[in-house]
Formats: C-alpha cells, sequence, structure tokens
C-alpha cells in the first residue's frame, strides 16, 4: 500500500508571479487525496522515499497527477 506524504511549502504562481502558500489540506485536495489518508512532513528538506512511500510538494507547473510509482 503507497503511503502519501504531503509537504505544504510555498510556491510561486505562474499567473501572477505571487508567492503562495499551500497548505496540507490545499495539497491534498490538489493531488485528489482525502488529508486522512496521507502523512504531513513540515520541514524544508526534499524527503527521502522509503520503498511505498510517495512524496508530494506544491508545484510551479500546476500538475498535480499523482505520479505513476
Amino acid at each position: 500500500m503507497k503511503r502519501y506524504i504531503l509537504h505544504p511549502g510555498f510556491v510561486r504562481s505562474r499567473t501572477d508571479g505571487g508567492i503562495h502558500y499551500i497548505g496540507a489540506v490545499e495539497l491534498a485536495q490538489l493531488y485528489g487525496l482525502a488529508l486522512r489518508d496521507c502523512v504531513v512532513k513540515i520541514d524544508w528538506r526534499n524527503g527521502e522515499g522509503r520503498f511505498g512511500e510517495v512524496h508530494l510538494y506544491p508545484r510551479i507547473d500546476g500538475n498535480y497527477v499523482l505520479p505513476n510509482e
């Protein structure tokens, strides 16, 4: 079973150039996940994925499709 790790954080908008904070709830919604199915990790380091872990971040390109792993 996959374990989704959310990394809330800041992203620069392509449309208005502003910097926006994407919180855990919004990040889960963008990826089409329920927050109850995720673990939230609040730090500034990139996650090192163990087998079955999928680390998800705010994306500047707006592509919030879950990776196929």
